[in-house]
């Protein structure tokens, strides 16, 4: 253990201080940190959710110069560059695939010449809806099967359980690429994969906490004055199961933004046009020798979103002090 003499003067714990537990320093920094999360949050994904208001370039169509590039003539024996009609040289320059950030494209232009900030703000929808929504449906489901089978048990707790099993016995990634597979590349399949391949998670972590609220002394005093077995469940393990469930529903959003990369490099994620980051990534890995800011932006983009996220799951566990190994 490490001497306190050798700690900063900031950082020693006080002079008085008899505890043997661990020093905790203070949290400034950490505040600070899932402030900033927070905000990148809510810019990101509020940005996404407003998108169709905001004045933005067309997600899905390249910018008007992009296929209309400046030609080579020689002008009494100087190379000279002949704009196309209608594109001056400076909007030539920005607009042109591949092309870096500019005051016209402040994210730059992927390698059709579509602006990618637009790009990004519309694959934010997907992934509120993939994300966010389908990890939700996935909690609700799992976490009311989860609980039926820890708090009624008998043969429905047993059959669950089985579900549960079933589901985990396939590999995630090829459970999900057949549900789209079989229901086609759209949005709501693949929100579908996510969620199907969630829900034996939560029920299993669900019918866990369950399992171990059920004996406390609080639902054996509900039970003792003929409290239904409805509104023990509801009233008294629900809400002490929740910021479990909770902590893992973060934690299963930041799996699923990378499960949606994951589909759309092996090109089963939403079908193009549709803008989603991971398949920016994607599309991006033809020109990224000569053009690696085409598919590092939306890398960059998902990376933070989804740092943010384990941020923002890392605070609720620690808030509720909730063991890592429940999770």
């Amino acid at each position: 253990m490490l001497d306190s003499a050798l700690l900063p003067e900031t950082d020693r714990p006080p002079a008085d201080e008899t505890s043997v537990g661990p020093y905790r320093p203070h949290r400034r920094s950490g505040t600070a940190v899932f402030v900033l999360a927070i905000v990148w949050l809510v810019v990101v994904l509020g940005g996404a959710a407003v998108v169709t208001w905001l004045p933005v370039a067309s997600p899905d169509v390249p910018a008007r110069c992009a296929d209309r590039p400046p030609t080579v003539a020689d002008q009494d024996g100087t190379l000279v560059l002949v704009p196309a009609p209608g594109c001056p040289l400076d909007v030539a320059a920005d607009d042109h695939a591949s092309a870096l950030p500019s005051g016209r494209h402040w994210l730059g232009t992927d390698e059709v010449g579509r602006d990618v900030l637009a790009r990004i703000l519309h694959g934010g929808r997907v992934v509120l809806i993939v994300g966010f929504a389908a990890v939700a449906v996935a909690l609700v489901i799992g976490t009311l099967a989860g609980m039926v089978a820890g708090f009624v048990g008998g043969w429905i707790g047993r059959v669950i359980d089985v579900s549960f099993s079933v589901l985990l016995a396939f590999p995630t990634i090829v459970l999900a690429i057949a549900v789209v597979a079989a229901f086609g590349r759209s949005v709501w399949s693949v929100s579908a994969a996510i969620a199907i391949v969630a829900v034996p998670a939560f029920g299993r972590l669900a019918r866990s906490q369950v399992v171990a609220v059920a004996d406390r002394e609080f639902v054996t005093a509900a039970r003792a004055v003929g409290a239904p077995p409805r509104r023990v469940l509801f009233g008294e393990v629900l809400p002490n199961i929740v910021p479990a469930m909770l902590s893992f529903y973060v934690l299963g959003v930041a799996l699923a933004i990378v499960a949606e990369g994951g589909l759309a490099v092996l090109g089963l994620s939403v079908q193009e046009p549709t803008a989603t980051w991971g398949g920016m990534i994607a599309a991006g890995r033809s020109v990224v020798a000569d053009y690696p800011n085409v598919a590092l932006v939306p890398a960059l983009i998902m990376f933070a979103t989804v740092l943010s996220v384990n941020i923002v799951g890392d605070r609720i566990r620690s808030r509720f002090d909730i063991r890592e190994s429940l999770l």
